[in-house]
């Protein structure tokens, strides 16, 4: 994907959101790994109710791609092409991609994945049906 300058306003107003300025300015897995940590910062916060810290998690994660898109969107044509589209947590390792090489390994992630959302989902339903239903 070609990656060019874009309006100056939409950039800006993109930029409260994380992830999506860069996502507009065609940084894909950039925006997206910054939108995945700000709502699974919010995500922990669910699954750990009583642990208030983690509230710093998501506002750490705004606070940082807000300023990067600012950074991009001041960012030459020239600069702009020369800019690699990466994971937001590839450029804080030691410049070799994250790969989990295991494939049992990511099987098992995967399941446990499935498995919490479809929990989520049952609880979610139960809810609605509990209101629904009446005593």
């Amino acid at each position: 994907m070609m990656r060019r300058k874009k309006n100056g306003f939409f950039t800006f107003i993109w930029s409260f959101m994380p992830g999506a300025a860069e996502m507009y300015m065609g940084f894909m897995k950039c925006g997206l790994s910054l939108m995945a940590l700000f709502f699974g910062g919010f995500a922990l916060k669910a699954l750990l109710p009583g642990y208030d810290v983690f509230l710093f998690v998501p506002l750490l994660v705004w606070f940082y791609a807000f300023f990067h898109a600012r950074n991009l969107a001041s960012c030459t044509e020239e600069v702009l092409q020369t800019l690699n589209d990466d994971f937001i947590w590839d450029s804080f390792g030691d410049g070799t991609k994250t790969r989990i090489a295991s494939k049992t390994l990511r099987k098992w992630g995967a399941t446990i994945l499935i498995v919490i959302g479809a929990a989520m989902l049952w609880q979610n339903f139960r809810n609605i049906a509990a209101n629904l239903i009446p005593d």
